[in-house]
């Protein structure tokens, strides 16, 4: 498969009703990249993690075992954690109200874990994609 890498933080992703990947497209305002990488699954969707919750593992898809690219948006803040619960945590707020907290990484994880200790419950969408 190709990935078209740019630098701008768009992220757009095709999926087949198996949720297998069609296709992968990142954006930049530089110049296109062209790599061939071999990323063969992807998983994603739309969460409703409780306030209250700490270090719930969210599942990076039943064919993947390392994971190479994530995009995740919030509407409160929460916490990530990737390669494990024990490890550090990133903490992601949006912005501003009613402008989602975006998170985009590109490298190598094996777990991803979110807590949120807001006090609203938080609407999580990701996407994770992988091999």
């Amino acid at each position: 498969m190709s990935l078209y890498i740019k630098k701008q933080l768009q992220l757009r992703i095709a999926q087949d009703a198996d949720w297998k990947q069609l296709a992968f497209v990142r954006g930049s305002e530089q110049s296109e990249v062209n790599a061939e990488v071999g990323l063969a699954e992807s998983q994603g969707g739309q969460l409703l993690i409780p306030d209250g919750t700490t270090d719930l593992e969210i599942p990076l898809g039943p064919q993947i075992t390392t994971g190479r690219l994530l995009y995740l948006s919030t509407d409160v803040q929460v916490s990530i954690k990737l390669n494990g619960a024990g490890n550090p945590a990133l903490d992601l707020q949006p912005p501003a109200t009613d402008v989602p907290g975006e998170f985009y990484y590109d490298g190598e994880f094996t777990s991803l874990h979110l807590s949120n200790g807001s006090g609203s419950d938080a609407s999580i969408f990701f996407i994770v994609v992988g091999a």
